[in-house]
C-alpha cells in the first residue's frame, strides 16, 4: 500500500495537482488528525475539504463551499471522548 502511495504522491506532483512539499508521510498525520473526528457528522467533510484545498497547488483547486460544520454538541461529545 505504501508503494502505491507514492506512486499516487509522485503522479499527483507531475501532473501539478499537489503541492511540491507534501510527502507520503504527510497521510499519516492526516490520518491521525482525522481520526478524532471520524464519528462527528460534518465534521470530517469539512476537515476533508479544508485539507483537500491546503494541498493543492494554488489556482488548480476550485474554491469549494465548505460543508456545514458539525453542531456543537456533537463535536463536544467527539472531544471528551
Amino acid at each position: 500500500a505504501y508503494h502505491g502511495l507514492v506512486e499516487l504522491v509522485g503522479r499527483a506532483k507531475v501532473a501539478g495537482r499537489l503541492r511540491r512539499d507534501f510527502v507520503p508521510e504527510d497521510v499519516t498525520v492526516l490520518l491521525a488528525a482525522s481520526a478524532g473526528v471520524a464519528s462527528a457528522p460534518q465534521a470530517w467533510r469539512r476537515l476533508l475539504t479544508y485539507l483537500l484545498q491546503a494541498f493543492a497547488v494554488p489556482g488548480t483547486s476550485p474554491e469549494t463551499a465548505l460543508p456545514e460544520p458539525p453542531a456543537r454538541g456533537a463535536l463536544l461529545r467527539e472531544m471528551t471522548r
